[in-house]
C-alpha cells in the first residue's frame, strides 16, 4: 500500500506524531508550509482563520496525494477549526484523494466537527481517525497554553495503544 503522510504542525506534536506514524507504515512524509507560521502574532492569525474558516495559500507540495492508495493527514485543530494551511491544502488536492486516514493533536484530543470538516474538505469518510490530547507539562514548572507531545511521549503505553488501534483500523480497511 503506497502511502503518504502530510502534517502541519504548529508546536511539534503534530510532526512527532506524523514522524512515528510514517515509521509504522513505511509512508512517504510531507510538512504543509506555508501561511502567516507559529511565531508572534502568526499564531494568532492561524487561531482567528481556523475560527473563521478560511483558507490559507501555502507553498508548492512535493507529492501529488492522487498517486496513493493511501493519504493520512495529520494536523492540529485551532479553536474547534481546521488550520488555514490544512485548509488550503485539501481545497488544492479536492478530488484527487482516493483513500485517507485522519490524527490529530490537539489539546481537547476531541475534535468531531474539524474531523467532519476535513473529511469534506477531503471528499470522503475517513478509514480510521485517531485524536490523541496533547499532554500537560509535568514537570511542575508554569502550565503551557500550548502543550505538546513528543516523539518519547508516542511511546508511552497510552498513546502508543491509540497509534497501534489506528495502524490496525487503517489496515483492516483496505
Amino acid at each position: 500500500m503506497k502511502t503518504l503522510i502530510v502534517y502541519y504542525s504548529g508546536s511539534g506534536s503534530n510532526k512527532a506524531l506524523a514522524e512515528n506514524l510514517a515509521g509504522r507504515m513505511n509512508a512517504n512524509v510531507e510538512e504543509i508550509k506555508g501561511g502567516p507560521g507559529m511565531a508572534g502574532i502568526g499564531r494568532m492569525v492561524n487561531v482567528f482563520e481556523a475560527f473563521l474558516g478560511l483558507g490559507s495559500g501555502i507553498g508548492k507540495p512535493e507529492h501529488d496525494p492522487g498517486g496513493y492508495d493511501l493519504f493520512v493527514l495529520v494536523s492540529p485543530v485551532y479553536a474547534m477549526g481546521i488550520p488555514p494551511q490544512v485548509r488550503g491544502y485539501l481545497n488544492r488536492f479536492r478530488g484527487k484523494i482516493k483513500r485517507m486516514a485522519i490524527a490529530s493533536v490537539s489539546g481537547s484530543g476531541k475534535n468531531p466537527k474539524a474531523i467532519d470538516g476535513m473529511e469534506k474538505l477531503a471528499g470522503g469518510k475517513a478509514l480510521a481517525v485517531l485524536e490523541l490530547k496533547a499532554a500537560e507539562d509535568k514537570s511542575g514548572g508554569k502550565k503551557k497554553a500550548f502543550p505538546k507531545l513528543t516523539a518519547k511521549d508516542l511511546e508511552e503505553q497510552e498513546y502508543k495503544a491509540k497509534i497501534d488501534a489506528f495502524v490496525e483500523a487503517i489496515r483492516k480497511g483496505f
